[in-house]
């Protein structure tokens, strides 16, 4: 096991085994003076710490409208226990446009998620709501930012920048043990 460790893992347990050890090699204290180790070996504790696995999060809170707010997407799968998801929509999936943007402002993109595994992530994207065109290239005109989100419960903020027209924010996939998710376009 130790072999598959990098040296400074190496070093840094070698460090913690013998730093201990060498206290107790000779019957003398650090300043020479004889002590007591039968006294000190009676006073001495040891105390281990388990920590249980970190069970993935079961409720989310979906945000209420905002002033300023101009899309929001959301997902709520019929898994989700009633009373663990305050103001969730009915089950499905739901795009919203909700205004225009006010031209100037910057905007974000608000998520989160919660699913029955901690690897769970939900992909999203942010598109211009126009139909969706081809450029020259190949690319999306209307693509405007798109981003992977973890589904653990804990919020997260993501900067879309200035918009000149009405948005949609979406899911790209979303994965069975996924029970709740949401992306709003905000004002940031």
């Amino acid at each position: 096991m130790l072999r598959a460790m990098p040296r400074f893992r190496v070093a840094a347990v070698s460090l913690a085994v013998l730093v201990p050890v060498a206290g107790c090699t000779s019957g003398n204290s650090v300043d020479g003076t004889p002590h007591d180790t039968a006294a000190a070996a009676a006073t001495t504790t040891t105390s281990t710490t388990t920590t249980a696995p970190t069970e993935p999060a079961t409720s989310l809170a979906f945000p209420v409208a905002g002033e300023g707010e101009i899309a929001r997407s959301t997902f709520v799968s019929g898994a989700l226990r009633p009373g663990a998801a305050e103001n969730a929509p009915e089950p499905g999936t739901e795009h919203i446009v909700v205004a225009e943007p006010v031209p100037g402002h910057t905007y974000v993109v608000d998520t989160a998620c919660v699913a029955g595994s901690q690897s769970a992530t939900v992909g999203y994207r942010v598109r211009y709501a126009a139909q969706p065109g081809s450029a020259s290239d190949g690319s999306d005109p209307q693509f405007i930012s798109a981003g992977e989100l973890p589904c653990d419960g804990q919020p997260y903020r993501n900067s879309v920048g200035p918009l000149t027209g009405p948005v949609i924010v979406e899911f790209d996939t979303i994965p069975a043990t996924v029970y709740g998710s949401y992306a709003v376009v905000v004002p940031g």
